[in-house]
């Protein structure tokens, strides 16, 4: 068979759909697996994610993936990056944040991707730490193959903001860490992202904040940004990173991409943060400070209607919202209710721990006071 050349920048699928048979054939479990991962990294690098993501899923890898050695170990987070960074590319930001959230659930993504070591972790410099650190070394790969750290973090971060900032805004008022308004308000007080909670909480807490530098400080700014419904200046925080100029030729479509996201969740956290202020709402005013069509508009209200996200129903005649006042629990509603269910629970502890200390005057209290009932 004639000798196929390799070019750099050209996609070589047929190639790789037949030495991955070659290995299906006649390789082991181990070479199976790690040429999967090979499939699915080189779909997701040439914009086939959907394809990757399939092929990753019928596979059931993910469930095993721990009882396998570090080096597929790696193969398999630097392959889920790829997938991540595919999906972000195409706008798919559910699916973007769920690859990478996992990569950033710790602080090791240099090493969980063979990047880089983590020799500071070694607290004592034993034989075995030693040994430990000469083997992280060995399993580092070339830098020609390293995955952007900047392009991973911006597109981790930036999905969790678009995601986030929408989803805080349909709960305002419920603590981020309140397990009794968490029993009440489930699938809304599901926190999506924790890391990128933490830098928001972290940015708010500082007395003085100058202009966003990093890469995370523009996230956050960006972030508060579209909380107070400015999303124009969110969209240029976000479109201007740095971190996108790597990503060439698709840089341009992603920032074309992040500009419409910032446009229509603008929109969503506007309706949740402020509709109840409002008795009508009209399609063309909303349309014309979102720069979106009345079309968009009228589908993205539709939608947060029959998703019981916002209280409202369209008055076709005038093309406007009408919003329910009254559904929704006031601010002051929202703590009263608080502060009854951890009265509640206060209440029910105290009487454990009474019961807990004197067993039978507590029983011989509910016993008189049910005899008592009975016998009225």
């Amino acid at each position: 068979a004639p000798r196929t050349r390799w070019r750099r920048g050209t996609d070589h699928a047929p190639l790789l759909r037949a030495l991955v048979a070659c290995v299906y054939a006649h390789g082991d479990e181990r070479a199976k697996t790690r040429a999967l991962l090979a499939t699915v990294y080189h779909d997701a690098l040439h914009e086939r994610f959907y394809a990757a993501r399939d092929a990753l899923l019928m596979s059931h890898l993910q469930e095993s993936i721990a009882q396998t050695d570090v080096a597929t170990q790696v193969l398999f987070n630097r392959a889920m990056a790829q997938l991540g960074l595919a999906a972000f590319r195409l706008g798919e930001l559910h699916d973007a944040h769920a690859c990478l959230s996992e990569l950033y659930a710790s602080n090791r993504v240099k090493e969980l991707l063979a990047q880089g070591t983590g020799g500071h972790h070694y607290r004592y410099q034993n034989e075995r730490s030693v040994e430990l650190e000469r083997q992280e070394r060995e399993r580092l790969v070339p830098f020609h193959m390293h995955i952007s750290l900047d392009v991973l973090e911006a597109a981790h971060l930036t999905s969790a903001m678009l995601l986030e900032v929408p989803h805080m805004a349909a709960q305002p008022f419920a603590a981020a860490d309140d397990a009794v308004a968490a029993a009440h308000y489930d699938r809304r007080r599901k926190v999506i992202s924790r890391v990128f909670r933490r830098q928001l909480d972290y940015w708010e807490r500082q007395a003085f904040t100058g202009p966003p530098e990093t890469t995370r400080d523009c996230v956050v700014a960006a972030a508060l940004a579209l909380r107070g419904g400015d999303w124009r200046r969110a969209a240029e925080l976000v479109t201007s990173l740095k971190a996108w100029a790597v990503l060439l030729p698709s840089a341009e479509p992603v920032r074309a991409m992040l500009r419409a996201r910032c446009q229509r969740e603008g929109l969503r956290t506007y309706l949740l943060q402020y509709a109840r202020h409002y008795d009508s709402l009209s399609a063309a005013r909303l349309a014309a400070m979102f720069e979106l069509d009345e079309a968009a508009v009228h589908a993205l209200c539709s939608k947060m209607i029959v998703d019981d996200e916002l209280m409202a129903s369209w008055h076709q005649p005038s093309r406007t919202v009408l919003t329910h006042r009254g559904v929704e629990p006031s601010r002051l509603q929202h703590v009263a209710l608080q502060f009854a269910d951890k009265a509640a629970v206060f209440v029910e502890s105290n009487e454990r721990l009474h019961d807990a200390k004197a067993p039978g005057v507590y029983q011989h209290h509910h016993h008189r006071g049910g005899g008592g009932g009975g016998g009225g």
